[in-house]
Parts: C-alpha cells; structure tokens; sequence
C-alpha cells in the first residue's frame, strides 16, 4: 500500500513448544532512556495476555527470554512481558471452541502507490526529533471506531528506547535460530520500520525506535501497535520505503519455526490508500490458513516513520484497518516540527 495522489485460533492450530522459564527476577537497576542510553526492546510489548498468534507470542517469548539473561538488571519488565506472552498463546489455543469458524474477509484489489509522498517534508532542513515521539498515537475514539478500544496497561513512556540496530540483530538471529525462510521475506517479521535483509545491518544503526501503547479489542483476538523510527533525513527514511517495497514485491509467502512451523501466511501488498501529499506509505497483508490476519503498514513524513501493525482474528476488515491508515496518515500531516 502506498500514496495514491495518482488519479485465534482454531483447535488445531500449532503452538511452539514451550519455553524454558526465565530466571527469576533481579532488582532492577536504573537507567536512562534515551538516545544515549538506550534499552533493547526488540518486540512490540502486548497490552494483556489475550489471544496472540502464534507468531507473536513466540517471537515475542523467545526474543524477551533472551533479553532477561542479557539485560540482568532490566529483566523485571521483561519477565513480566514474557508471562504475558505465554499466557496468550494458552488463551489463544484453548478460548475458541473446536468447531469455530471465521468469517472470510475479503482483501481489497489494486495496485500498491508510490512509495514517495508527493511533497515530502525534507529534513535536514526541517526534521521531527524524539518530542514527536509523544504525539503519535490518536484520539481513543479513533481506536474505538476501528474495534480495538481497549488500551494497553503500559503507557508510551513506560517501554524503554532502543535503536535500528539493536532491533535488528535481535531478530536477525532469531530469524536464522528458527530456520526461517525465505530470507526475502525477512522484514515482514519485523515489528519496527526496518526494511534491512537478514544478512546486512541497518544504514543508520543509531536512529531511535519508539513502542507505543498497544490498542486490542474486547474479545482479545485483535491488538493494533505501534513502533516509530526516527531517522538522520529524509533521504533515509524514503531509501527505508524504497526497499521496503521491493521487498514487499518479491514476498509472497513465508514461515517461521522451518520444518515444525508455527506461523505460516501468504503476503500480499496493500493497495494505495488516499494520503495526504506530505506522507507515503508501504503496506502489505498477511493470511494464514486459520483465518488469522496480519494488516502492516509503514507511513512516512520526512525523516520519521511509523509501523502500524494490526493482528486480528478476522475481526475486523482490511477496508477498517485502511481507513484508521487514512486517520492516523493525517494526524501524522498534522504534527509540527520542534
């Protein structure tokens, strides 16, 4: 999906096995979130335990188990969010009856727009910096309208800051660990906008990534997060959408987990979504047999970028999640340069 300015599961569904507990938890020790202390975060954090993918909750699991032995002071938090991913790949497996059904939603047709905005905002002559961090997120009557009204029990600042780089080589590795494949498909796995292959490093491996306060339904099956990168320029930013779109291109299905997968899905891009002429957008969607979707976009103003992802039980529509696009690509339009 990009700028058109031109004219849980069901009964049956695999799990991973589960994973060894986490040591216990040691006092946690104070440190600075910032650029110049950040803290790997390396998986959106989950609101609440509820019904995840299996994708999700295992990534998240696996990555955060890692972080406690790595981190030693910082487990705390992340022990907590590793419970909460366990717990929602046990809800996800035994809260639908065996014989449920899921509406077949249908994609929406079309071709993907460009991946440049039409009168982009040019940094470094005007940039965003980590003050528009806090104004990402939209009204809550926005995620009401979109289905997922809930908001999560963690707050924006209360997730830690943690770079490009630090993103990448947590999954990189956990891509390869799990045989993964194919590695064209490697950035759909990633919850932040990074559009590097499995095998290279990000350009600009400093620039920030900032997790937001996720948003899920009443019923658990769907949760909306959110993740931004600042970028040095513009100039990285669009070469990140670039890539991203050729990657989009040339991924049309992947799985996690090799031979014992967990998370298998079809990839499609996202047709062009009416956006205002200071944003672009790159998106694709995700199916897997189940009925589980993943709705993904990225939406760029100047030298920032915002990962949407939406993860839904065929509960709400890629016409629903397109339209809160349109909502949140002008509220991004909207936000002033400090």
């Amino acid at each position: 999906m990009e700028n058109s300015h031109e004219p849980e599961q069901q009964s049956g569904q695999p799990f991973p096995p589960p994973l060894p507990p986490p040591p216990a938890p040691v006092p946690q020790i104070s440190t600075p979130h910032s650029p110049q202390h950040p803290t790997p975060v390396y998986a959106p954090p989950l609101s609440k335990p509820g019904a995840q993918s299996g994708r999700t909750a295992a990534i998240v699991v696996a990555i955060v188990v890692g972080s406690i032995v790595l981190l030693g002071g910082l487990g705390v938090a992340f022990y907590v969010i590793a419970h909460g991913a366990l717990s929602a790949m046990d809800s996800a497996s035994s809260d639908l009856p065996a014989d449920a059904e899921f509406t077949d939603l249908p994609l929406v047709p079309g071709e993907p727009g460009p991946s440049t905005a039409v009168a982009p905002l040019e940094c470094p002559e005007q940039c965003f910096t980590s003050a528009a961090l806090d104004r990402i997120l939209l009204d809550s009557s926005t995620y009401r309208t979109l289905g997922v009204g809930s908001e999560g029990e963690y707050t924006d600042d209360e997730y830690a800051t943690t770079t490009a780089d630090q993103e990448f080589l947590e999954l990189a590795s956990y891509w390869k660990d799990e045989a993964s494949s194919p590695d064209q498909c490697f950035f759909a796995t990633l919850w932040s906008p990074i559009s590097d292959t499995v095998d290279s490093r990000p350009e600009s491996p400093d620039d920030l990534v900032r997790y937001h306060t996720a948003w899920y339904s009443e019923s658990e099956y769907s949760t909306l997060t959110h993740s931004t990168r600042l970028f040095t320029t513009t100039a990285g930013a669009t070469g990140h959408m670039t890539a991203l779109r050729d990657h989009v291109g040339t991924c049309t299905s992947y799985a996690l987990g090799g031979d014992e997968a967990y998370w298998e899905a079809t990839v499609t891009p996202m047709p062009a979504v009416d956006l205002p002429d200071s944003i672009a957008a790159v998106g694709w969607v995700e199916q897997e047999s189940y009925g589980s979707r993943v709705y993904v976009a990225d939406l760029q103003r100047g030298n920032l970028v915002v990962r949407v992802n939406l993860y839904t039980e065929q509960e709400i529509s890629e016409e629903a999640f397109r339209d809160y696009l349109v909502a949140a690509s002008e509220h991004l339009a909207k936000i002033t340069v400090q």
